[in-house]
């Protein structure tokens, strides 16, 4: 280790202390697990850091008030970054979080106000609150995002409402009858209000956390009250990231949106077609909800890519059940993600192909009749095609 470099062992974990140094550029070595609280506290002439594969830790205030820190190089292995660790260093401009990163503390980032943007790599990062409080970056997105409520001028709302992590509530009504038309509400978001987004006719795209919480007890005895009631263009409702145990009153295991009145929460959202939730099991979505988390599922071309194979094992499952359905819903459905499902399944029997085949023909979509006919290869009996089908595939060639 350098001279200028105090570390101990802490816990089994070697700790930096401290650092004596003036060396305005700086790369830890590996070996350092820990950087630990004021390790480099008021270091005025440090501008850039750069930490080993080795760090999974940096504890609070660790770089406190580094105010010409402008650079911070993190590495794949930190797991957590501890409340107020960069805490006014005001130079920062951008950071760019490691997969690996698992915990945001608290204003773990505030008052470093020339941070304009970040990149956070793994969206199941827990984000504590106001962890980027006080910087560009919060102050932008917060201004544009008043632009989206009933408050604002006229005709000032943007398409999209894209929310600062740090962010930890949204107020009763406070998005109500805005024009936006996709919102991206924060990881570090854990509690919503009453009719937070009712009436947004214009919302097509929600993406969310499935930890946030809405207070059950503070019911409502009507249903148009609901969070997202009354967005009646609301077609796809994306999931972020696992089902995690946060401890919201009485809650003794991991619970999707714990709070969300099942019946009032999308009501009047009569386009929703779709829930997608990559790592959320089909049984942990409420009945009534069950039906677009399967849509979501059966539409998502890369679904092998995306879910997780036990959640997938659970829709597999389920449409097991539903195998006359599938076969029935090709007629209006002639999506390659449907037939991708059913060929991959094995689902289309010898009785049920010609049909298919046809319906694929007159739609015209060549790339679900190649992997009809591959299936037909692989896993049918070879038989001759019908005349009037016949033709169809070889005018459909000819084009």
């Amino acid at each position: 280790m350098k001279q200028d470099l105090n570390t101990a062992i802490q816990d089994g974990l070697c700790t930096l202390i401290s650092y004596a140094g003036i060396e305005p550029e700086l790369t830890l070595p590996e070996g350092i697990e820990r950087i630990g609280r004021n390790a480099f506290l008021k270091c005025h002439t440090l501008r850039s850091v750069v930490l080993p594969g080795s760090l999974t830790c940096i504890e609070t205030e660790a770089f406190h008030c580094c105010d010409s820190l402008e650079e911070i190089s993190f590495s794949e292995g930190l797991t957590e970054i501890q409340r107020r660790a960069f805490w006014y260093c005001s130079s920062l401009k951008h950071v760019c979080f490691p997969k690996s990163l698992q915990v945001i503390g608290s204003r773990a980032f505030e008052c470093c106000t020339n941070l304009e943007t970040i990149t956070l790599q793994n969206p199941d990062t827990l984000v504590d609150e106001y962890a980027f409080n006080e910087t560009a970056y919060w102050n932008r997105l917060l201004k544009a995002s008043f632009q989206c409520t009933s408050r604002a001028e006229p005709g000032s709302c943007p398409a999209s409402l894209l929310l600062p992590e740090g962010l930890t509530h949204i107020d009763v009504w406070y998005y109500s009858k805005s024009r936006v038309v996709s919102v991206y509400l924060p990881n570090s978001l854990r509690t919503l209000g009453m009719s937070a987004f009712q009436g947004c006719e214009h919302l097509k795209e929600l993406s969310m956390s499935p930890n946030t919480y809405c207070n059950s007890r503070l019911t409502s005895s009507s249903a148009a009250d609901g969070i997202f009631s009354g967005c009646s263009l609301l077609e796809q409702v994306t999931f972020r990231g696992p089902l995690k145990n946060f401890t919201w009153y009485d809650a003794s295991a991991p619970e999707l949106l714990r709070g969300f009145d099942p019946e009032k929460t999308f009501f009047g959202c009569h386009r929703l077609k779709r829930m997608i939730g990559w790592e959320i099991p089909l049984s942990c979505y409420p009945p009534g909800w069950q039906r677009y988390a399967v849509q979501g599922y059966l539409g998502d071309i890369d679904r092998k890519k995306h879910y997780l194979p036990e959640v997938a094992a659970s829709y597999d499952r389920y449409l097991a059940n539903m195998v006359p359905q599938l076969l029935r819903r090709t007629a209006t459905d002639h999506s390659l993600a449907l037939h991708q499902y059913l060929t991959e399944n094995k689902l289309i029997d010898a009785g049920s192909f010609d049909t298919i085949l046809s319906q694929a023909v007159r739609h015209g979509d060549a790339d679900v009749i190649s992997i009809l006919l591959e299936y037909r290869h692989q896993f049918l009996k070879v038989r001759a095609f019908g005349t009037e089908l016949l033709s169809g595939l070889q005018e459909l060639d000819e084009l």
